[in-house]
């Protein structure tokens, strides 16, 4: 079997498996992955990408008593300044201050670009973070959570 016919064949028992999941193990799992993901820090949390979403974001964790320690993101121009109380670092910087101690969300969409996601927890992991989520986990009101592909 060659490499892409082993990879075809892994999808499709991970895919069967997903199929013959019962509804109740389905709702556990939908509940309880965030919490898995994020064990070791807690509500000890650094926002990646301060534009609308994360702000977004922002004002859905303080809902649940959350407040992050940082947002963090690529644009220079935001290095240092303050959104809506809390201070935003270069990359660089909020990975040497919290990559072993939080974990980071991302907070950043464009639609155009499904990839966006990806390229930001390769730049995060490239840095050395334990623990990258994307903002999908959140489902805002609540303190329930979800998978970004089913929300």
């Amino acid at each position: 079997m060659n490499q892409k016919s082993e990879y075809l064949n892994s999808l499709e028992i991970q895919l069967n498996e997903l199929l013959d999941e019962s509804l109740d193990s389905v709702i556990n799992r939908e509940r309880t992955t965030y919490d898995k993901l994020t064990a070791p820090f807690g509500d000890r949390i650094v926002l990646f990408g301060a534009g609308n979403l994360g702000r977004k974001t922002l004002a859905g964790l303080r809902r649940l008593g959350i407040e992050p320690l940082a947002f963090t993101d690529n644009n220079q121009a935001l290095w240092n300044s303050v959104i809506d109380g809390i201070k935003v670092l270069s990359p660089h910087e909020a990975t040497e201050n919290f990559k072993d101690t939080a974990t980071f969300i991302i907070t950043i969409w464009n639609g155009a670009t499904g990839s966006r996601q990806e390229v930001s927890q390769n730049q995060l992991h490239d840095l050395g973070c334990q623990t990258v989520i994307s903002f999908g986990f959140y489902t805002g009101n609540t303190r329930k959570y979800s998978y970004p592909c089913l929300s």
